[in-house]
């Protein structure tokens, strides 16, 4: 396993974390993978937790951690893994450099007569 191989799968483990804890997917297929798993939202449109069954489907460390072992297992069984990691690991690049071109940013300027409210 080379240094390439560990940063990929580190960068790919946070990228699918991410996506499995915090995002609902097209068509809600991974919030409907959340609901399965015991989590209940207080309404269908919120992404307000009212209880949950399993703590490990919703710990960012605990689900990092599983997430974690397959991408590792992944590569030490084959270099062409790395072909199923890169799709994840360039999202996750790109939500990088978004969150980091949005903090570059230089502040809109306030109108007041433009302001909708």
């Amino acid at each position: 396993m080379t240094y390439l191989d560990v940063l990929l799968g580190g960068v790919a483990t946070w990228r699918i974390t991410h996506l499995l804890l915090y995002e609902n997917g097209p068509f809600r297929v991974i919030r409907k993978l959340r609901e399965r798993f015991g989590v209940v939202y207080v309404d269908d449109d919120s992404t307000e937790i009212s209880s949950y069954k399993y703590e490990i489907t919703m710990c960012t460390w605990c689900t990092s951690v599983w997430v974690g072992l397959v991408t590792t297992v992944l590569l030490r069984l084959s270099p062409q893994a790395r072909w199923l990691l890169l799709p994840f690991v360039t999202s996750a690049s790109s939500a990088i450099i978004e969150r980091a071109m949005a903090r570059l940013k230089p502040s809109q300027p306030s109108f007041p007569e433009l302001r909708i409210n």
